[in-house]
């Protein structure tokens, strides 16, 4: 079933409020996110990327107004950041793969 047009801003303003929450919440949405990848826009996946990377610095460099949360929430999303940025490169590689396949 493809999701609805506003699946992916829904998904991203789920991932902003858990920045900050020590509950069980950034876990669940992160997982979700990772469950339904294939179905969100590259735009959508664009942003999730940036505002986790943007968070991430915020959180590092003591400009947030609030922390990411505890050491272990901060190391999730270190590793969400991670996997989100080798699904990339996987269909960066994959359509290089292509292309180069196409052409010979």
């Amino acid at each position: 079933m493809k999701p609805h047009h506003d699946h992916g801003i829904i998904c991203l303003c789920a991932l902003r409020y858990c920045f900050g929450r020590r509950t069980y919440m950034p876990s669940l949405v992160t997982d979700y996110i990772k469950g339904n990848w294939q179905y969100f826009e590259k735009i959508d996946k664009d942003k999730f990327i940036e505002e986790v990377t943007d968070a991430l610095k915020k959180h590092h460099s003591g400009l947030m107004i609030y922390k990411l949360g505890d050491k272990f929430d901060v190391e999730m999303y270190e590793n969400f950041l991670k996997w989100m940025e080798e699904q990339e490169e996987k269909v960066t590689s994959e359509t290089t793969k292509g292309t180069k396949n196409n052409e010979g």
